[in-house]
Formats: structure tokens, C-alpha cells, sequence
């Protein structure tokens, strides 16, 4: 049964996603990129108050295997698979789920993004560089003929 409050809709069905288990298995049925990534042999404990909002959120996890699949089809197989961990991680949830849900929205746009690009001085102020999380491509539109 639907409850609302203010414009938040919370669906109380049952059964909700309350374990890292069931949230694994659940990502797993709606990607194999996932699957892939054997993110089950993490032990399974209860999620936390954040995870379980996005747990049970199809659009939250809807973007995040969108970045997924784009870094592993950018070749970045790694980095989507520590991202995700990060994202099943209460301790770091706002530092992988960000990222990945960025890359699903502008895969989602069409906007062109290059993920994980290594920045060297003088194009950076660190003196050791830097890896981007991504450089969004230049828009060069078409000169208008008159």
C-alpha cells in the first residue's frame, strides 16, 4: 500500500530489500555486468537507513548499473567493480553512488564523457597529477549557412 509524504511515495510491499544479499541478487537479475563482478562474496549484513532507500529504488539503481555498463563498455572493469563496492558500502555510499549515477545520466543523455582521465601539470595544479573521474567531451555545433 502506497503512503505519501510531502511528494516522497513510499511503496510499503513486501518483501523490501533489507540485506546486502538481496541487494547484490537483486542488481545481479537486472544486469550481468554485475554478476560479473562477484560482488556477493562480500559477507551480508542488514543495509543501513541509505542503502535501504536505495535498495528499493528502481531509478537510483537504474542509473547506477547505467554508469556500470558504461565504464565496462569504456573499458574501466575495475573501476566499475570498486565503484559498486563503494556503493554497497554504507561508509562510502555518497562517494561511488555519485559518480556512478552520473555516468548513467549522461549515458542516458547521450553526452559524451571520457571516464577516468589521467591530468598531468600543467593542466592541473597538483604537482603529481590527478585521474578525473571524466571530461565531458567539447560541443562543436555546426556553423549555420547563410
Amino acid at each position: 500500500m502506497p503512503y505519501r509524504f510531502g511528494i516522497l511515495k513510499i511503496d510499503l510491499k513486501f518483501p523490501r530489500i533489507k540485506t546486502l544479499h538481496q541487494l547484490v541478487h537483486n542488481l545481479e537479475s537486472k544486469s550481468p555486468v554485475v554478476e560479473a563482478m562477484k560482488a556477493r562474496e562480500c559477507p551480508d549484513s542488514e543495509l543501513a537507513a541509505e542503502l535501504q532507500v536505495f535498495a528499493n529504488e528502481d531509478h537510483e539503481k537504474d542509473l547506477v548499473l547505467d554508469g556500470l555498463e558504461y565504464l565496462v563498455n569504456q573499458g574501466f572493469f575495475d573501476d566499475a567493480k570498486k565503484k559498486l563496492l563503494e556503493v554497497l558500502n554504507e561508509d562510502s555510499f555518497y562517494r561511488g553512488f555519485p559518480e556512478l549515477a552520473a555516468y548513467g545520466w549522461l549515458e542516458r543523455h547521450s553526452l559524451a564523457v571520457k571516464p577516468q582521465v589521467e591530468v598531468n601539470p600543467p593542466g592541473v595544479l597538483n604537482p603529481n597529477g590527478c585521474i578525473l573521474d571524466g571530461v565531458l567531451s567539447l560541443y562543436n555545433p555546426v556553423p549555420a549557412s547563410r
